[in-house]
């Protein structure tokens, strides 16, 4: 029998405003949106391979990551995302991602998934990872970003 593999998700909304400066077309001026955030999380590295132990009968509390993701999505909220974003690197070190022009001017879906993981990395316990943010930016258009347990 194949080993189970755990994956737990949660929902946060927040509403904010961004620019994408570069862009042509009506996103150019500022607008605003409700957005949804998608956290996924799941057993790291350390505990991939065997079945992992679940205290209670549980992985991570549901709780415990949706408060990790209310901090993130808290800063975010009725803000400009530009100004947010303002000299934020998406990665460390060589791993910086290269988008091609400032963060700040480009807070799109795409940039969030990666800004929003890298801020929740630090909040979450060792035993756990980011597997999977999504970024919706109205119910019908989305981004989602994928990370391997490694």
């Amino acid at each position: 029998m194949a080993t189970p593999r755990f994956a737990l998700t949660v929902r946060e909304t927040f509403a904010a405003a961004h620019q994408l400066v570069h862009h042509e077309g009506a996103c150019q001026r500022l607008h605003g949106h409700t957005w949804t955030v998608e956290l996924t999380v799941a057993p790291s590295v350390e505990v991939l391979g065997h079945m992992p132990k679940l205290p209670k009968g549980i992985l991570i509390d549901f709780a415990e990551v949706k408060k990790v993701l209310r901090v993130v999505t808290n800063r975010l909220d009725h803000r400009c995302l530009n100004d947010v974003l303002k000299g934020a690197q998406l990665g460390r070190g060589s791993d910086v991602m290269e988008i091609g022009c400032p963060i700040e001017h480009a807070p799109t879906a795409e940039v969030l998934c990666l800004w929003i993981a890298k801020q929740i990395r630090n909040g979450l316990p060792a035993s756990i990872y980011v597997k999977a943010v999504t970024v919706y930016e109205s119910p019908d258009a989305w981004c989602r970003v994928n990370f391997d347990a490694s």
